[in-house]
């Protein structure tokens, strides 16, 4: 009788500890419901390769790690390469995160524009208007190695840039 009644009492704290973790998860998950911001609070969206895609209310001090253990963490496939995890969050932004591996359709580096270089993720405005004025001085980049005597490109740099651009 004492096996049947600890079974009883074991399945009712199983099923009330799942039921606590489904409503922290409806609160916390906001589907087109703008009405629960205040001013403490802001609207994110975050997609891709997380645990729980979605929109959240969250409070407005919070950060981009904050936001991805609130989407439930990242996926195996996740690419983190691009990823900063103490990025402030501002209200209505969308986050998408990659899955690794995904193929990026390069462009010249020769042709492209200042604000396509300052798209790629951690290249500064200076550092974009630095491989623009070279350019325009100099011509052409015929080589890679020729981009790490500007000011602002190091090896790192260097990296990033060739993961987006081609010469």
């Amino acid at each position: 009788m004492k096996i049947i009644w600890y079974s009883v009492a074991v399945s009712l704290i199983g099923w009330g500890t799942f039921g606590a973790y489904e409503g922290y998860k409806s609160i916390t998950n906001v589907q087109n419901d703008s009405n629960l911001t205040d001013v403490d609070n802001i609207n994110v969206s975050i997609s891709g390769e997380v645990n729980s895609p979605g929109n959240y209310v969250i409070n407005k001090e919070l950060v981009l790690y904050d936001l991805i253990m609130k989407a439930g963490g990242l996926t195996n496939n996740a690419s983190t390469e691009e990823l900063n995890f103490e990025e402030k969050l501002q209200n209505g932004k969308q986050i998408f995160i990659k899955p690794k591996n995904e193929i990026v359709n390069k462009q010249s580096l020769n042709k492209a524009t200042e604000e396509e270089i300052n798209a790629v993720p951690n290249i500064s405005y200076a550092v974009a208007s630095n491989i623009i004025s070279y350019r325009n001085t100099n011509g052409s980049f015929s080589n890679w190695e020729t981009l790490l005597s500007i000011k602002g490109i190091g090896e790192k740099t260097l990296e990033k840039l060739q993961n987006y651009f081609y010469i």
